[in-house]
């Protein structure tokens, strides 16, 4: 049996509202084994819904179902999504709609292929897998990928920054200017905030008890704005923001009508969406960057004085071109609650490793074979640094021959997108000194690669 999976003709995205504002399925895992655990640590499948609109969304009457014929659906409590946020509700079929615990269907999804719907109050379609989605596999999600775009990171993470703490309005008509002297604020590294562990390079915890804003700006270059045509703020943020490029307002959420020097979100965002990045396109790019230094200044905000924690963590990334090509597939990156991995059309059948992870002295030769089951126009890939096999990287010809610790990776890549689960094995290199070692103890060989 070929162990190839075509994506069904008949998988459709439907849509009753304009897809621009209504919220969506982005994602789901039907065969879930080593993905995201529920609220009672089992591997539920999941079914991820983004609100690609600036505005919060109500789901307050919508329904999920796997019913043709909607006559069966499980119906969404009034729960918020975000602007530009994402919901996971598990297809576990326990029911569960406490808007304090997550959100569980009353059904299951089927791996072997099914129908899946979103359904607005009015029991209107708005995302639907119809006839069905195709065959699901282990591990692997299915959604509607990114586009291909070629993209350049403006402003990283560990970004050099600096952050102030105003006791009153003196700066407030400067410090978002590119030319602000701010030699006296405290400096560190992105992100910024208190409590988040090992995300805060630079700790504002002062803050607490003093003052729910704090000023924070991050300097970066540009070297040719004219290449840019699209700018994407992707932001990790705990309470609100104010985001300003060279002393212009580019995004904002959870801010208050007017921004003080003391001004505070009106309310609280929950610890477990904001390591989540939201990303803000940023309209006419070329007329906010600025060929050499810019500055990207954000006000943050806090919901109460007394708040027990902060996060702001800011990457701006500039696409150059953007290839129309988004398409439902899998993705064998599961997102759930984040923007989509890159999709491929089919899944590719196994690598198979003659030689299991081993040590070895000298050299080894180590063999790699392509299934019977697998589709013969598809090329066997390897890496020998750690890193993910693509179509890029080498083809396999022929035995490797290693003389030195690595780690091995392989997945069959078809010339059309189709991709297989990445194959590994490790073959440690151990020194002749060490070949007769004995002891009464297991001896535990540990790598660093």
């Amino acid at each position: 049996m070929n162990k190839k999976i075509t994506l069904m003709a008949g998988v459709l995205l439907l849509a009753s509202l304009p897809a621009f504002t209504a919220p969506v399925i982005s994602e789901f895992m039907a065969d879930n084994r080593r993905s995201t655990i529920d609220d009672d640590d089992d591997r539920s499948d999941w079914i991820e819904i983004y609100n690609p609109a600036g505005t919060p969304a109500n789901l307050k009457g919508w329904a999920l179902t796997d019913d043709p014929a909607h006559k069966l659906k499980w119906a969404f409590p009034a729960v918020t999504l975000p602007a530009r946020g994402y919901l996971v509700v598990f297809a576990s079929g326990k029911n569960r709609v406490n808007l304090n615990a997550p959100l569980h269907t009353d059904f299951r999804l089927r791996k072997e292929g099914g129908y899946l719907a979103l359904l607005d109050p009015g029991s209107r379609v708005v995302t639907a897998f119809s006839p069905g989605y195709p065959p699901q596999h282990e591990d692997v999600s299915f959604g509607k990928g990114n586009t291909k775009r070629d993209s350049l990171v403006l402003l990283g993470q560990r970004a050099a920054a600096r952050a102030f703490v105003p006791v009153n309005r003196s700066v407030d008509s400067a410090w978002k200017k590119t030319n602000f002297d701010d030699s006296g604020w405290k400096s560190g590294k992105t992100g910024v905030g208190y409590d988040y562990g090992g995300r805060i390079g630079l700790n504002v915890a002062e803050m607490r008890n003093n003052n729910e804003t704090i000023y924070i700006r991050i300097p970066f270059n540009v070297a040719d704005v004219a290449i840019i045509d699209e700018l994407v703020l992707s932001l990790q943020y705990e309470d609100g923001f104010a985001a300003f490029i060279n002393g212009k307002k580019v995004a904002s959420d959870n801010t208050p009508a007017t921004l003080n020097w003391n001004s505070g979100a009106p309310q609280n965002r929950p610890d477990s969406i904001a390591t989540s990045p939201i990303e803000f396109p940023i309209p006419n790019a070329r007329n906010v960057l600025v060929k050499g230094r810019n500055v990207l200044a954000i006000h943050g905000l806090n919901n109460k004085v007394t708040s027990s924690d902060l996060l702001i963590v800011p990457e701006l990334i500039g696409y150059k071109k953007t290839e129309v090509i988004e398409s439902f597939g899998y993705m064998f990156t599961p997102t759930p609650r984040a923007k989509n991995d890159e999709t491929v059309p089919v899944v590719e059948a196994t690598v198979t490793f003659r030689q299991p992870s081993q040590s070895f002295q000298t050299s080894i030769r180590v063999e790699l074979e392509r299934p019977e089951a697998a589709n013969p126009k598809a090329n066997i890939h390897y890496t020998l640094d750690g890193t993910i096999p693509s179509g890029s990287s080498p083809v396999y010809s022929g035995p490797l021959t290693l003389r030195e610790t690595a780690p091995v990776k392989a997945r069959l890549v078809h010339p059309q997108g189709g991709m297989g689960p990445v194959g590994s094995e490790m073959y440690i290199e151990i020194q002749r000194s060490l070949a007769s070692a004995s002891s009464n103890l297991p001896l535990i060989l540990l790598e660093n690669y």
